[in-house]
Formats: structure tokens, sequence, C-alpha cells
């Protein structure tokens, strides 16, 4: 088991404008981490300067990756400087989408994030299904998106992890049936799609039963935390239970710290990291 860092952890100063995700892998590697996830949700171009500015440049679009050419280097540059592996590449989608168009937007999508995936050095590319739960046409269409995608991600030698993170992947039934539709799709021994498990993405409830059903189709897994009380405990997850089932699961992927909190990140981040070794070791 490695201990990464995701870049939402960093949410506050990226926002700001006060770190650039090219930045993260090396305050991650200054807070004593090896491995670290990036969001392509904080890979946006620099804004333009006061001089472009009063030459009429547009402004910066949100929420628009800037996957150019030029971006990606800077980003595996300052990763490979900084000494941090990458665990994962992260975007959001929607594989559900009905319409012709939307469906080849979202396929372009992938193909480009495998592509960044491969070259940046990620393992792993966790999306997100979509959709509303309960939508069968909506998981059927997802299946089928996947399906054309899977041969790329084989072919680029990168794993899809699907992450229980709202809309039809709430319920872990959906995601049970995603990964057995790929179960003999990758080489000897490998699933070429798994499960991101979020610790956090649970009801009230079913936290303890949905970690221990998708545990076992983990291949990546995501540590959020927001508050801590007096004794180190994050007070929404039972990180004591969730550390035992996935070691009784055998998971040996990488668990990657998603500080939520609007206070000093690196605060958050270790102690989250305290909490997980406390349990795992």
């Amino acid at each position: 088991m490695q201990i990464a860092v995701s870049s939402w952890s960093f949410h506050g100063p990226l926002y700001a404008g006060a770190l650039r995700l090219a930045d993260v892998p090396q305050a991650v590697y200054e807070l004593g981490f090896r491995h670290v996830e990036l969001n392509d949700l904080f890979l946006t171009p620099p804004p333009p300067s006061r001089i472009a500015r009063l030459l009429g440049a547009a402004p910066v679009q949100a929420n628009t990756p800037d996957y150019g050419r030029k971006s990606l280097v800077r980003l595996r540059q300052n990763r490979l400087r900084s000494g941090a592996r990458l665990a994962c590449w992260t975007v959001e989608t929607d594989l559900t989408l009905a319409s012709p168009e939307h469906q080849h937007a979202q396929r372009a999508y992938l193909g480009m994030a495998i592509e960044a995936a491969r070259f940046l050095g990620a393992p792993i590319l966790r999306l997100t299904l979509g959709g509303d739960g309960g939508d069968r046409a909506g998981l059927s269409r997802a299946i089928d998106l996947l399906r054309s995608i899977v041969p790329v991600a084989v072919a680029s030698g990168v794993w899809l992890a699907i992450e229980n993170h709202g809309g039809l992947s709430s319920a872990a039934g959906s995601l049970e049936e995603v990964v057995a539709a790929f179960r003999s799709s990758g080489g000897p021994g490998e699933r070429p799609i798994g499960v991101c498990l979020d610790l956090g993405h649970f009801a009230e409830g079913e936290h303890a039963a949905g970690v221990a059903r998708l545990a076992p189709l983990a291949i990546h897994v995501h540590a959020p935390a927001q508050a801590f009380d007096e004794r180190g405990e994050e007070t929404s997850i039972d990180y004591g239970m969730s550390m035992a089932t996935l070691r009784s699961a055998g998971y040996d992927g990488a668990i990657s710290i998603e500080y939520a909190g609007d206070d000093d990140p690196r605060e958050g981040i270790l102690k989250t990291k305290a909490l997980i070794e406390r349990y795992w070791n």
C-alpha cells in the first residue's frame, strides 16, 4: 500500500491562483509523500498577462482543462523533477448521455485523457459514470461507450477506475455490473476496469456495507477527510473499519488523501496520513 495525496487537497490555493497544478507534485514531495494524484479540473492555462489583456486576449474559461502539449510537458517535467510518482490522473465524465454528439465528445475526451495519463506516467485514469441512479438505459450506454475506450486504455497501459461518485455509481450494484462486463477484457490476471473506492461517498448507515462490497473491486482508493476530533479521528468516516476491510480484501494499491477542509491543507493532509497509518499498520 502506498499513501498518495490528491491535488484536490490543495483546492483552496489552486482555486485562489496561489498554486498551480504543476506545483502540486513538489508540494506533496516536500510533505514527505512519494505519490501524487492529479486532477485535470485544475489543468487550466495561466491567465493572460496585463499586456495580453490590453490587446484583447480572452479570459481563461473556468473548468476547461488545458490539454495542450506545452501544458502537459510542463506538468510532466515538474512531476519528474519533484521525485513524486503519479498514482492516478483524474477526470470527470458522464458516460450516460444519449445524443451521438455528446457520446462522441465524451469518447474524444477520454481518448485525450488516456493519452495524457500515459504521457504523464499515470497507471490509472479515474473517471465517473454520471447519469442518474437507477437509469438502466444510461448504464447500458455507459458500458457500450467504455467498450470503445477499453482497447485504447489497454494498449496505453492505463487502467480505468470508476469512482462511487454520485449518479449511477452511487449504487454499488452498478459498479459491480460495469466491472463484470469487462472482467475478461485485459491480459492474463488483469482487469482493465476497476473501482476507485471513495470512503466517504456512502449514504448514512451504508458505509460499512458499501466499503465491504466494493473493496474487492478497488484498484484505487480515495481517503477523504474534512474535520478531526480531539483523538485525531475523522468525524464522519470510520477509518478503522475502512482500513481493516481493505486489508482483508487484499488491497495493495494507492490510498490517495483528499483533504476537503478549508484551513491549511498541509495540516489536514498530515492528520489524514497519521489516521491511515494508525489503522493500516
